[in-house]
């Protein structure tokens, strides 16, 4: 039985935290792309990583207008509005 995203964020240890943050990320990217949506500067936010407490943020960095209004569209599309 697969884990949901918060039950995976409940059992990761400490030593796991970036492996598992990184894999999201790649899952948010391969998701986002199958929408037509790039985010180029998606990243893990290396103040975070550095730290010893929590889990390492997920920056999704700046994008360009076209890709902010993309990613809008999509937004609003999936809502059904």
């Amino acid at each position: 039985m697969e884990l949901g995203v918060k039950e995976r964020a409940m059992v990761v240890r400490d030593a796991e935290r970036l492996r598992v943050v990184e894999e999201t990320i790649a899952q948010l990217r391969a998701e986002l792309g199958v929408l037509g949506v790039l985010l180029p500067s998606l990243r893990v936010d290396p103040v975070s990583a550095a730290g010893e407490v929590g889990y390492p943020l997920v920056d999704l960095g700046c994008v360009n207008l076209d890709t902010a209004m993309r990613l809008a569209a999509v937004l609003h599309d999936r809502r059904g509005v």
